[in-house]
């Protein structure tokens, strides 16, 4: 059961904001650098656009997509509910 009162940060069935559109047409069109870092989390992992097109069908995801995906998780932990169980992703 969800709370009313917490607004999650993705509502799927919300449509795109402009500028979530850019975001992704940038890193998903193969144009431009293919090492700008497109997500950074501290200074301890950055993530390249050219990894990001790993993530077409068909393609077997690069490992820092893995890792991206496990630090936003780890990250998200901590703002969990306290009766909800503790979880620890791909670390």
């Amino acid at each position: 059961m969800l709370s009313p009162y917490v607004r999650r940060q993705v509502v799927i069935h919300e449509p795109r904001k402009n500028h979530e559109t850019n975001v992704t047409t940038y890193i998903f069109t193969g144009c431009g650098e293919y090492y700008t870092i497109v997500f950074k989390m501290g200074g301890e992992f950055k993530l390249a656009r050219v990894f990001c097109e790993s993530t077409g069908p068909g393609l077997d995801a690069h490992i820092g997509i893995i890792q991206c995906w496990a630090h936003i998780l780890n990250h998200e932990e901590k703002y969990k509910a306290p009766e909800s169980p503790s979880r620890l992703y791909c670390t």
